[in-house]
């Protein structure tokens, strides 16, 4: 069993978490190796026997070929080593799946065409093995570093505002994946929760003045087809008419015409309402 690299180390943990023993970094003849092997067993018996590799890139550059990593399964010395290590383990001929781990990649439809391959992506492992780490003492040098980020970095509030807006050489996010990322924090019901909160109205008004909402017409649209109920738009309509700003200029304008008017002519009476 070799030293394994930090992604090796972290599919290997959350291999182990879901109740697999590991054999790792198996060396194989003419300079091949076998990532890891995992054998889930129940009742003594193997349950499950799956051969790993992985190939975690976090660029989308690809060294690799898909027909690569194929030939790392389908390699005979690969397929001999897998087979007599199952039958020393196990002591009986049982067949095995193979999953490749993916990280970044141009190709990942390439690889998911390989055939008798299960393509598993490392942002999902690690984000498993992430949210299930406590405040235990881990040994395990890689998962000790993940328990640092996790409790002194991500989970202060201002440090992880720091890394979202980071918008350095080495920024986390493209300006692409900063709105990806806020558009899903913004459609969680705990996110909305806390925005309708007292404390967060002058944050989402200050949102609101720098939104395309700014423009009449779709701010209209968007209090009477979505924000209000016919019971609220009434009420809505008389704070309205009864804010002092608002009252001066229904007044002036009620010497020229009737205030229906504005009520026929929704377009021109929220611009005069909402945008003195």
């Amino acid at each position: 069993m070799g030293e394994m690299n930090p992604e090796k180390e972290i599919v290997n943990w959350w291999l182990n978490k879901k109740g697999f023993f590991t054999i790792n970094s198996i060396k194989v003849a003419k300079n091949k190796e076998i990532d890891i092997l995992a054998i889930k067993l129940k009742d003594g018996k193997a349950e499950k026997i799956v051969h790993f590799e992985t190939y975690c890139s976090i660029s989308s550059v690809d060294n690799l070929s898909p027909k690569q990593y194929l030939e790392k399964f389908e390699n005979k010395l690969v397929v001999n080593k897998v087979k007599s290590i199952i039958k020393k383990h196990i002591h009986a001929d049982k067949g095995y799946e193979k999953a490749l781990v993916l990280g970044a990649t141009a190709k990942l439809e390439d690889f998911k065409k390989l055939k008798g391959i299960n393509i598993r992506l490392f942002d999902d492992i690690l984000t498993d093995v992430f949210l299930n780490l406590n405040k235990q003492n881990y040994r395990n040098e890689i998962i000790r570093t993940l328990q640092l980020v996790k409790f002194l970095g991500v989970s202060n509030p201002k440090e992880l505002a720091r890394i979202i807006e980071d918008k350095g050489k080495n920024k986390t996010m493209k300006m692409n994946t900063r709105e990806d990322f806020l558009s899903y924090i913004l459609k969680q019901e705990e996110v909305k929760r806390v925005l309708s909160k007292e404390r967060f109205e002058k944050d989402l008004t200050e949102i609101l003045k720098h939104s395309s909402l700014t423009r009449p017409e779709k701010f209209a649209k968007a209090l009477i087809d979505t924000i209000m109920t016919t019971r609220t738009r009434n009420r809505f309509v008389k704070a309205m008419l009864e804010h002092k700003g608002i009252a001066t200029i229904a007044k002036k304008e009620k010497k020229e015409k009737p205030l229906q008017f504005f009520f026929k002519n929704k377009q021109n009476f929220i611009k005069k309402v909402f945008f003195l």
